[in-house]
């Protein structure tokens, strides 16, 4: 235990520690009196480090003309320092991390060949003097978690070394007028009290870090120096817009987790150099155009686990649906539920980490043990990254989110641990002539694992225009509970084949009816107006039929005995993604005749 390292001595022994180089006294906890320094007229290194009882500086400190490196970290009894301070001319390092100064001496500006300065977590220092802005050496600033920084030195053009700069975890309010003169800066680190940065990035030609955390008020961020790296901005709240990112072609890491007002990201196509993205809690870039809410219970012996998709065989011509099984707690209620789903996009060999967050509104709580959520993608591709060629996602993983900023945000958010039990990437053709049919075959997308009923969250606008299509099918699934029952099974397949003829045919799907679940199309002559008209309903018999369905009034007539014909049908739909295929293949099923109207299979 030490509390004093020295006493007094004669001349000739004090002439002892006159080579004295080095003097390592840290973690001298019961320390409270520096010596007299100038009994050290030659060093070069002193550590007083974590001597947490020393609360003086003795001022003969200023006589260490040699000295290079100076550790004063987690001296937190020491309130003040002496001006001589600045008289240390050869001073290289200075360390006063975690001191409980309020503030620098204006004699700092004197340590004309300083280049690393670390005031880090010094939580009572309010700001920087103006001499500050003189240390025309100074390579290294770092201020990080200093709470009550708010202010720059007035000036800092003369700062022309400066490569790092770290004002983390700071209150800065204001950024002085020739900031923006730092060219050499390579790393900047900040949090601060703007709605913008007032300084043009752009000719910052060296900066590879950006990272700017917590500017709470911040909307918007200059055009960016084609030289980033790295681009962070953590839980900036009110920040709407990024720059347009696509020249920045050697950005690696974009981190933008807490945006929660964040609307988009511009320039991520093509971008090979990505290696992590991280948008987590950012649920607004994950608005979907169309997503539906459902009820009802997963099937056993679904295994959860990664998946992968490889755009290939012209799939990235159809749209992305991800579908999400949930089971709830027993105590949950109405709430918010947040889903961080991650995933690794690969295209033309390179692999970039994604991370992303859905926010599902409205869940209730029901008798059902599970929930269902279907979210369409808004084409092919992964939250803003176009996928095409031999691109894949790759082990896609999700869970419930636990980001403590989206709790506080959101009262609604649920709290409650919902596990995802089950989750699946589904196939939506963008097709003019596929689309109406998709829009009502959803629950047969899902049937081989889901006994469900839906509910559409559709907007109300998307709503309307769809119920206005000449397209309209009778047929409507919205609110059926499917179960996995033979019979029912077989009708809805029925369904889904007589709508998918009926997408080929231009005709309306006229419905179901009978013991038989006998299904009618209804064929329109483009020659005569009235031959709709002249159709009979469903439950009329026709006046002549062939035997392979096709009435003499241009209707087909499709029921359960004709399950070859239907089969054949439906697969040729199915197999042949362009309008002009399904065509040429129905040519080859049927000989239509115009004279006769007869048909051979």
């Amino acid at each position: 235990m030490i509390k004093q390292a020295w006493i007094s001595r004669s001349q000739d022994e004090n002439k002892l520690f006159h080579d004295l180089k080095v003097l390592i006294l840290s973690y001298c906890i019961y320390l409270a009196k520096s010596p007299d320094f100038s009994l050290f007229p030659h060093l070069e290194r002193l550590d007083l480090g974590n001597c947490r009882s020393l609360d003086n500086l003795d001022d003969s400190i200023g006589q260490l003309s040699q000295l290079k490196i100076l550790i004063l970290k987690c001296c937190v009894s020491l309130k003040r320092l002496p001006d001589s301070i600045g008289d240390l001319k050869s001073l290289v390092q200075l360390d006063l991390s975690g001191l409980g100064i309020e503030e620098l001496p204006d004699t700092i500006s004197k340590l004309i060949f300083l280049e690393e300065m670390n005031i880090r977590d010094c939580r009572s220092l309010e700001k920087f003097p103006d001499g500050v802005g003189l240390l025309e050496k100074l390579v290294i600033l770092d201020a990080d978690s200093c709470d009550n920084l708010v202010k720059l030195p007035t000036s800092m053009r003369r700062m022309t070394c400066l490569r790092r700069i770290n004002l983390k975890g700071d209150g800065i309010s204001n950024i002085p007028d020739d900031f923006s003169m730092l060219l050499n800066l390579m790393e900047l680190k900040m949090t601060a009290t703007l709605q913008s940065l007032p300084i043009d990035l752009s000719h910052w030609r060296y900066l590879k870090q950006l990272n700017l955390f917590k500017c709470v008020k911040l909307e918007y961020l200059p055009k960016l120096p084609l030289s980033l790296v790295e681009l962070c901005c953590e839980d900036c709240f009110s920040l709407v817009q990024l720059p347009d990112l696509s020249l920045l072609n050697i950005l690696a890491i974009l981190c933008l987790e807490g945006c929660v007002n964040l609307e988009e990201i511009r320039g991520l196509e093509g971008k090979l150099s990505l290696v992590e993205v991280n948008a987590r809690g950012c649920h607004n870039l994950t608005i979907p155009p169309r997503k539906i809410l459902g009820q009802g219970t997963l099937l056993p012996d679904r295994p959860l686990g990664s998946f992968s998709l490889t755009a290939i065989d012209g799939i990235y011509k159809k749209r992305l649906i991800l579908c999400l099984v949930l089971e709830l707690p027993s105590d949950f209620r109405s709430q918010t539920i947040y889903c961080d789903i991650s995933a690794s996009i690969r295209q033309r060999g390179k692999t970039t980490s994604c991370v992303h967050t859905l926010r599902i509104e409205d869940v209730e709580f029901t008798t059902h043990p599970h929930i269902i959520y279907l979210h369409h993608f808004k084409g092919f591709d992964w939250f803003g990254i176009p996928l095409h060629g031999k691109d894949a996602i790759e082990n896609l993983h999700i869970h419930q989110s636990n980001l403590r900023h989206q709790l506080s945000l959101d009262t609604d958010a649920s709290r409650a641990y919902c596990r995802v039990k089950f989750w699946k990437l589904l196939l939506e053709n963008m097709e003019p002539f596929q689309q109406e049919r998709n829009r009502h075959s959803i629950a047969m997308m899902v049937a081989e694992f889901f006994i469900w009923k839906f509910e559409n969250r559709e907007s109300e606008q998307e709503n309307h225009n769809r119920h206005s299509s000449d397209k309209l099918m009778a047929a409507d699934f919205s609110n059926w509970s499917f179960e996995n029952r033979e019979y029912e099974h077989q009708m809805l397949n029925q369904h889904s084949s007589a709508m998918r003829v009926a997408d080929f045919f231009d005709c309306p799907y006229v419905g179901v009816g009978g013991s038989r679940a006998t299904a009618r199309l209804v064929l329109e002559n483009e020659e005569d107006e009235e031959d709709e008209a002249a159709c009979p309903s469903p439950g009329q018999e026709t006046e002549t039929e062939t035997e392979t369905g096709l009435s003499s009034n241009g209707s087909i007539l499709i029921d359960s005995d004709d399950d070859v014909l239907l089969t054949a049908i439906a697969r040729i739909v199915l197999e042949n993604e362009e309008e002009e295929g399904v065509s040429r293949a129905m040519e080859r099923l049927f000989l239509r005749k115009d004279d006769d109207a007869s048909v051979v299979c």
